[in-house]
């Protein structure tokens, strides 16, 4: 009788381990890393004189090479940072695309992401890539572009080294439009450039001086 308890005293236990196996492997492969399938998607190129602007809308024929790849929900959860939105994988309206990847630094990736906007997906953000911690650190708007009742604007981005220590800057400029479509003799109109400088870790609005005439949107039309 002794014999036939410890019998199956010890069945149980293996059965309990094997419970606690298939349960750890379940939690195992929710975590896989899949950070290196997530960089795939993106085409590496050079950051250098690089002009980000929004891609016209045209569905039929989408060649622009801001259109991009489309990301897989299943990758969203790399797309992640503080408050900024991104879709669920439940979401089947708004899209992410993937367009180019390039260095930073030798612990940061850039990546170049078209995302949803207004009204459809027309801004692109450059997102921060940390190589060791394999997550987004940082987003920045780069261009954009949409219009509605007699307003609309556009806005583009440059990356260069502006400045000449060997470190990516930003310049945006954006143009404004505005009708009023009571009285549509008022018109007014706006024109503004930002300079970030990048110190290898961040990137830092600056008052340093550009020549305008050097960063021409586009695709910037005026009625």
């Amino acid at each position: 009788m002794r014999g036939l308890l410890i019998i199956l005293i010890f069945s149980g236990l293996l059965q309990s381990c094997s419970d606690n196996s298939t349960k750890q492997k379940v939690v195992d492969k929710s975590d896989i890393d899949n950070s290196g399938e997530f960089l795939n998607l993106f085409s590496e190129i050079k950051y250098q004189d690089l002009h980000i602007y929004t891609p016209p809308y045209d569905t039929s024929n989408r060649v622009d090479k801001y259109y991009g790849k489309q990301i897989d929900p299943s990758f969203y959860k790399s797309l992640v940072f503080d408050n900024y939105i991104t879709p669920t994988e439940t979401d089947t309206f708004d899209h992410y695309f993937a367009c180019y990847k390039f260095k930073l630094t030798d612990n940061k990736t850039g990546l170049i992401i078209r995302r949803p906007s207004q009204y459809s997906e027309t801004a692109i953000d450059l997102y921060t890539w940390d190589n060791i911690d394999k997550k987004i650190i940082n987003i920045i708007n780069l261009a954009d572009a949409f219009g509605d009742e007699g307003w609309y604007f556009v806005q583009d981005a440059w990356l260069d080294d502006i400045n000449n220590d060997n470190r990516m800057d930003i310049v945006i400029r954006k143009k404004e439009y505005t009708q009023d479509l009571d009285e549509p003799t008022n018109i007014s109109r706006s024109d503004t450039s930002f300079v970030f400088l990048g110190d290898g870790k961040t990137f830092k609005q600056s008052n340093f001086i550009i020549n305008r005439s050097k960063y021409q949107l586009k695709y910037w039309t005026e009625e």
